[in-house]
């Protein structure tokens, strides 16, 4: 998950362009196999990552476009990146737990993930050791058949398995 840091002084923003290169790379190697597969310069986009900027999460999302012939002869892709406030309490999170079927453990960690909680706060609220609580999430990534806290979280707000593992 990546964080917008603090902004310094009034009309000073972070450099875009370093997130872009990460979401370049992340979106490149998420679908580098689905590319491979089809043989499609265009292949599909998806979640690629998860931004934080204060209390507020977005999920952002990638796709390539098509695009100038010019462009696509030097085999250089143009991305288009768009973010999508997660609001965890528009989720229905009782219909997400019965597809996925979570125990009550699994549950209240989902939970408090979907709250940004660390590892250490999760095991600190439900009153269970940090150990205990890092075997509860590589479950659930197992179970989820993902390999990332923010593949668990993007799984279960798109309803869908995380095509790269």
């Amino acid at each position: 998950m990546s964080d917008i840091p603090e902004k310094k002084g009034k009309g000073s923003f972070p450099d875009i362009s370093a997130f872009c290169s990460k979401w370049k790379g992340l979106y490149d190697k998420k679908f580098a196999e689905q590319k491979a597969a089809s043989q499609d310069e265009n292949h599909g986009g998806g979640f690629i990552d998860l931004l934080r900027s204060y209390r507020r999460q977005y999920a952002v999302r990638a796709t390539v476009l098509s695009g100038s012939p010019s462009l696509i002869q030097k085999h250089e892709k143009q991305y288009l990146f768009t973010l999508e406030r997660v609001c965890p309490d528009n989720v229905n999170l009782p219909r997400i737990f019965r597809q996925w079927s979570l125990n009550k453990r699994e549950q209240e960690i989902v939970q408090l993930l979907l709250t940004n909680r660390s590892n250490k706060e999760i095991a600190s609220a439900l009153g269970l050791s940090l150990n205990t609580v890092k075997g509860y999430l590589k479950l659930l990534m197992r179970k989820l058949g993902v390999n990332s806290r923010t593949a668990i979280i993007s799984t279960l707000l798109t309803g869908k398995p995380s095509q790269a593992r």
